[in-house]
């Protein structure tokens, strides 16, 4: 990601008027972008222009914009206890088990735990 302030500058394919991005030109406006094509400037935020890419994108642009992320990891259930209001017997409780999904690092450091536990 760029820190400083820097400018690119776009040749339009009609050549009528270049395009100018101006990045971190103003710290009133963060992660913007200031686009000025002849006399006109406009400040984009980068989340609305990476929207309008990602729009315009094929399936395979959008792909290389959208990295997936896997992450390995155990799952563990939880058994809760849920007071019931509509639909069952009015206070009558419910065992739901709700799945815990847990990185295997952490996973890895609470077996470590448990085996140091004294007894």
């Amino acid at each position: 990601m760029i820190n400083k302030p820097a400018s690119a500058e776009i040749k339009d394919q009609n050549e009528i008027n270049d395009v100018g991005l101006d990045i971190n030109f103003d710290e009133k406006y963060p992660e913007s972008v200031r686009i000025a094509i002849g006399d006109n400037v406009s400040i984009v935020k980068y989340s609305d222009l990476f929207s309008f890419m990602f729009v315009l994108a094929t399936k395979e642009q959008q792909s290389l914009m959208m990295p997936v992320k896997q992450e390995l990891g155990h799952q563990y259930m939880k058994e809760i206890q849920v007071k019931l209001t509509k639909d069952l017997k009015k206070g009558e409780f419910m065992v739901v088990q709700v799945p815990i999904n847990v990185p295997n690092i952490v996973a890895q450091e609470i077996k470590e735990k448990e085996l140091s536990l004294p007894e």
